[in-house]
């Protein structure tokens, strides 16, 4: 009988859980106790059409760090044409439209699927970064 009892209280033993780690919150890490990433280049290096913000933009709930513009390759002249429709129902005139926020935001949206709303409540140093994106787009040579 003692052999039984020593049988099951090592399995007994053997079986228990360990207690769990703790979990830091990530909103309560610091920076120094942050771990820190390997740097690779894939890391370290966004696309050409990524647009990375200055700091976390928090719009309808969620946290971005910046947006991808990569679709923007798939817009067509239709598109342009809308946008500039839809600058007219602003009432806003202007001799080049596409240097616009509010047509950039049209762009930016078709682009990305993100209201419109995303990119006009964007802080002035990151929109003027889309901004820029979307321009040097039209404007660049390939």
């Amino acid at each position: 009988m003692d052999t039984e009892k020593k049988t099951n209280t090592t399995t007994e033993q053997d079986a228990a859980p360990e207690a769990p780690a703790i979990i830091q919150d990530a909103a309560t890490v610091t920076p120094a106790q942050a771990p820190e990433a390997p740097a690779t280049p894939e890391a370290t290096e966004d696309p050409e059409s990524y647009v990375r913000f200055h700091k976390p933009y928090f719009f309808e709930g969620n946290h971005y760090a910046g947006i991808d513009l990569k679709a923007i390759e798939n817009l067509t002249a239709k598109d342009m044409c809308e946008a500039e429709k839809y600058l007219s129902k602003k009432g806003i005139i202007s001799p080049l439209p596409e240097m616009t926020m509010e047509y950039i935001g049209f762009i930016a949206n078709r682009a990305t699927g993100q209201p419109i709303e995303f990119f006009m409540k964007l802080p002035p140093k990151d929109a003027t970064k889309v901004k820029n994106k979307v321009t040097s787009f039209f404007y660049g040579e390939d």
